[in-house]
């Protein structure tokens, strides 16, 4: 009974606020930014899965057969999926206990932090088989960030939306994750458009460094 009431209490809230002015620009805003955060954050998660079929075989596993190589590059790219789940529990408790926008913003910069510094990885000839720990490392500092985007901004948007457009309002998050597999494609695309040997030694770096700019 207390949790209907809770319920019913938080709709009446989300109705009165979208009554307002302040409270539609506030609605508008949400919306953007949970688009663009997760924009941006399966971009980067994106990046690494289309790297991990490219490149990232002969970068940092140059010792394997090409086939070992590609088979070690997604085995580490399935440790983003497994870290998912977690972030997501995670987030979403701390979400609950300081709030939506600062648990966002975490997240958003835990994606931006850990893309940038895969870009910033030592080859394997700098520094042998510590070359691929750290990239599952970060790859895992990957999945928490997305996963935490998902579950979180979904909630987020389904708290300032009206109570009738909630699971419209809220899918909003599918079509920012689905953009950010379209731009991480297209940044692939031009970046392919390098000579072999500058994409091997720098160019591939490009993407992942330019992530510094979330």
């Amino acid at each position: 009974m207390a949790t209907q009431l809770n319920i019913e209490a938080n709709q009446q809230a989300a109705q009165e606020r979208l009554s307002t002015p302040e409270g539609k620009k506030d609605f508008r805003r949400a919306i953007f930014s949970c688009w663009l955060g997760t924009t941006m954050e399966y971009a980067d998660f994106a990046l690494y899965g289309l790297a991990a079929g490219i490149i990232f075989g002969d970068v940092f596993f140059p010792d394997a057969t090409p086939i070992m190589a590609l088979l070690s590059s997604f085995a580490a790219y399935s440790v983003g999926f497994i870290a998912r789940p977690i972030g997501a529990l995670f987030f979403g408790w701390l979400g609950d206990k300081h709030g939506r926008k600062m648990v966002m913003v975490i997240t958003i910069a835990l994606m931006g932090l850990s893309t940038t510094l895969i870009g910033a990885i030592p080859s394997h000839a700098q520094i042998g088989v510590w070359a691929p720990v750290c990239l599952v490392i970060l790859r895992f500092a990957q999945g928490l960030g997305a996963g935490a985007e998902l579950s979180g901004g979904t909630v987020m948007l389904g708290e300032y939306a009206p109570v009738k457009r909630r699971g419209l309002v809220s899918s909003i998050i599918a079509l920012g994750s689905n953009s950010g597999t379209l731009l991480a494609s297209m940044i692939w695309l031009i970046v392919l458009q390098l000579d072999k040997e500058s994409l091997m030694s720098w160019g591939w770096r490009i993407p992942f460094l330019g992530s510094i700019l979330i």
